[in-house]
């Protein structure tokens, strides 16, 4: 189930770097992003079907994560698919979350051209992003993705809840749990 993620995760990470957090990484900041865990919430198995999942940090690093899987995706995908993203923040972790953060609806071949092709494109066989609907097949990732974009945001325990939805219609959900906290 990771391995469905991947590309949640992915997604998420990349549309938040593009739309929020653009600047240079101090690299005197002492805080390090921790991923913790992803949730497959209803039926995206419907959709996706992982054959193969790995994620982890790469060795010596506390902010770049390697993703190597394979998922085969069951249905061709357009924009009348779309995806959103809300993320919600925690001082504690315990306890409740406060709204931090939306990403909007998106169709998801914009998505995909937009914010998601650009940094997994040297490391999977995903299509052209010009090719609109996303085809019916099997993808691989072999992929770095540096999280340490994600410093710049607020210390603190975070959720992240990406939706599909087609058509309107909600068929899934992600729930992406990570921390921004300071280095041991």
């Amino acid at each position: 189930m990771k391995y469905s993620m991947i590309f949640g995760l992915t997604f998420v990470i990349s549309a938040v770097t593009e739309t929020y957090c653009l600047r240079r990484i101090d690299p005197r900041q002492n805080v390090m992003f921790k991923f913790d865990v992803m949730e497959l919430k209803e039926s995206f198995r419907n959709y996706l079907d992982i054959t193969k999942a790995d994620i982890r940090l790469k060795k010596g690093s506390d902010s770049i994560y390697l993703f190597n899987g394979d998922v085969e995706q069951k249905v061709d995908m357009d924009d009348n698919w779309t995806v959103e993203a809300k993320i919600f923040r925690s001082d504690t972790g315990c306890g409740a979350y406060t709204h931090y953060f939306s990403i909007p609806k998106t169709g998801i071949c914009t998505a995909y051209s937009s914010f998601l092709y650009p940094i997994v494109k040297d490391c999977t066989n995903l299509p052209d992003p010009k090719t609109c609907p996303i085809k019916k097949a099997t993808y691989h990732a072999n992929c770095e993705l540096d999280a340490s974009v994600l410093i710049h945001s607020k210390q603190g325990y975070y959720r992240v809840y990406a939706d599909l939805y087609n058509n309107g219609h909600h068929e899934a959900q992600i729930v992406l749990h990570g921390s921004i906290h300071e280095k041991f």
